[in-house]
């Protein structure tokens, strides 16, 4: 309602205090269903940060709320999914391994718990397919900037006419070759 009206500290307000008194309310209590209301306050929270331009503060508390839960052991569907709620939050925010992570502890449950046909499990399998592309993309790609910067970096003095072939992690999908003119004495370009 506050935000509505452009209250915005308010709004924040709110919703850090609604957070503080459940994150109190877990300390004492070990049940997992209130673990999973705490999570969904972190999740709106999360939401209002980003609505407002602020990610990098989201994805601050999407990191330490994964920290708080990373090891607790996926033991009820219901757990899986509110897991999965944040998964999906991480890969909205390009936090692409540790949403990763999270999906592969889904699908593992689901397999043990004999889900792995459900829609849930199917969908979780999905995105697994996709994130596992998506990150070898870009993995790709950061590699081959990285590549291309050491490249610009090194100065050598080699024959007038060189073929130099930077090849990368035999898993990788491409291979680069630039042809190198030297002028004797002078610094190396590249065609």
């Amino acid at each position: 309602m506050y935000e509505i009206q452009k209250k915005l500290a308010l709004a924040e307000e709110t919703i850090v205090t609604f957070l503080h008194k459940m994150a109190h309310f877990c300390s004492h209590n070990p049940s997992t269903e209130i673990h999973q209301r705490k999570i969904e306050i972190v999740m709106v929270y999360v939401r209002f940060l980003i609505r407002h331009s602020r990610k990098e503060e989201a994805d601050h508390i999407l990191l330490g709320l994964w920290c708080e839960y990373e090891h607790q052991e996926i033991t009820t569907f219901e757990w899986a999914i509110t897991l999965k709620i944040i998964a999906e939050e991480m890969r909205k925010l390009q936090l692409l391994t540790i949403a990763l992570s999270i999906f592969k502890s889904i699908w593992s449950f689901s397999k043990k718990a004999g889900h792995k046909s459900t829609l849930e499990a199917v969908t979780v399998a999905i995105f697994i397919s996709e994130l596992v592309e998506e990150t070898q993309v870009r993995f790709t790609e950061e590699t081959e900037t990285i590549i291309e910067e050491i490249y610009e970096l090194t100065v050598t003095k080699i024959t007038p006419t060189t073929v130099v072939e930077i090849s990368t992690i035999s898993t990788l999908p491409f291979r680069t070759s630039f042809i190198v003119t030297c002028v004797p004495g002078a610094f190396c370009s590249s065609d």
